[in-house]
């Protein structure tokens, strides 16, 4: 089986600190919108997730696809 192309750790978290700042930007021009406060909170949840899940991975020494 060919596995997905692999991202390594360093990329993936540059990748969610990247995506955090844009969130952060976009936070300041939608400043006055109502539903604004979900979308970016859930933004960046979706964003922390991916990088503790990269964390994650790169500290169990990428145990997980080790089994193949």
């Amino acid at each position: 089986m060919i596995s997905a192309v692999t991202i390594p750790a360093v990329v993936w978290q540059m990748s969610c600190v990247a995506g955090l700042l844009a969130i952060a930007a976009l936070a300041i021009v939608l400043s006055r919108a109502k539903n604004s406060t979900a979308a970016v909170y859930g933004a960046t949840l979706v964003i922390c997730a991916a990088a503790l899940l990269g964390s994650g991975r790169w500290l169990l020494g990428d145990a997980v696809n080790s089994w193949t």
